[in-house]
């Protein structure tokens, strides 16, 4: 393979990834994405503990 493939071939998968990025709404780059990751790792850890305070709560009452 050539270097003018390899070099198009790997611009062509960093497109595709970029692409499949923001159709999953993972398109933020650099500090944004870190700052979303985080957000999004909050979000579930306090998601998580709402579900098993409520599952909790329904053990308990029945």
């Amino acid at each position: 393979m050539r270097a003018v493939s390899r070099h198009a071939r790997h611009l062509t998968l960093a497109r595709a990834e970029q692409a499949a990025g923001q159709a999953f709404g993972f398109a933020e780059d650099g500090a944004a994405a870190a700052a979303a990751g985080f957000g999004r790792v909050a979000m579930t850890a306090t998601g998580a503990a709402v579900v098993v305070a409520f599952a909790a709560t329904l053990a308990w009452a029945l």
